[in-house]
């Protein structure tokens, strides 16, 4: 089965989004 583009994106969202929650989580400290 190919990867679909849709969920690679979602995926990379999903990872850059846990990432800017834990730099904020981090600042805010």
């Amino acid at each position: 089965m190919r990867c679909q583009p849709l969920r690679r994106a979602l995926c990379t969202f999903l990872k850059s989004f846990l990432q800017i929650k834990l730099v904020h989580s981090v600042i805010m400290r």
